[in-house]
């Protein structure tokens, strides 16, 4: 499935259980991070 269909679902699935979605990122790596899965900076961009 591609990223954005990817997005797509899981923002239905989230909704579906009850849950509000308030933002969606796609970020390119090429590997995780092993403790956050997404970078240092996106992190810190989702906590601020």
């Amino acid at each position: 499935m591609p990223p954005r269909e990817s997005l797509r679902e899981l923002a239905r699935l989230a909704r579906t259980a009850g849950a509000a979605v308030v933002g969606q990122a796609l970020q390119r790596r090429p590997r995780p991070d092993p403790a956050t899965w997404i970078g240092a900076g996106k992190l810190e961009e989702i906590q601020a």
